[in-house]
Formats: structure tokens, sequence, C-alpha cells
């Protein structure tokens, strides 16, 4: 009887450590700056401690950089969902919402865009 205990504790051990390791913590894992380089723009964001700033400097046009800044929450393992709005430094206050998704550690989809962890 005892040892039929000891190896369901163990086995339940062992199963909450694997749920527990598989959650993993997303939020820590999206935290730095990303990099888009497109044929129209170079799109940088920096993500950390629930906030996102995102900034589009134009390519082919003399465009001003549009920089926007906000917050994201989780909305499931892997995808969250973000507010942002432009900058202070606009007369436009359009804001944006959308969603961004961790592909792996080093990329990440935010809005259709595929982004590379730069640090």
């Amino acid at each position: 009887m005892k040892s039929r205990r000891k190896l369901l504790l163990t086995l339940t051990v062992l199963f909450i450590g694997i749920v527990l390791s598989a959650c993993g913590n997303d939020e820590k894992d999206i935290e730095g700056y990303w990099s888009n380089e497109s044929s129209d723009a170079h799109t940088t964001a920096h993500i950390s401690d629930g906030e996102i700033t995102v900034n589009v400097l134009p390519t082919l046009s003399s465009e001003d950089v549009e920089s926007y800044s906000g917050t994201f929450e989780k909305k499931q393992k892997g995808v969250f969902k973000f507010t942002v709005k432009e900058s202070e430094e606009t007369n436009n206050d359009e804001a944006g919402v959308g969603e961004f998704k961790i592909i792996d550690n080093k990329h990440l989809e935010i809005e259709g865009r595929i982004f590379e962890k730069v640090k």
C-alpha cells in the first residue's frame, strides 16, 4: 500500500513538473528588442513589463518615423493582444489593436510580419 502511494505521489509530481515546464513563461520569452526589414519600412518593437513600443521608419518615402506605444496582455499560450496609440508628437490619436504570436525564441509574428529578436 505504501509503495503504491509513493508511486502515485511520484507520478503526480512528475506530471505537475511536465505541465509547468510546458506552460513556460511567455512574458519573459518576448521581452526585448525585435526588428522587421521589409521593402517599404524598417520596423522595430521593444517589449518589456507589459508594454510595447513600435517604431516604423519608411524606407521608400520621406515620411516621418511613426511611433506607437501601449500595453499587451496574454490571450492564450504564445498569443498576446495589444493596444497601442500613436505618440503624442503627432496630431493623430489613432489607436491600434492587434495580436502577436511567438513563433520560436528568436521570432515573433506581429500583424502578419515576422520579427527577429535583436537582443
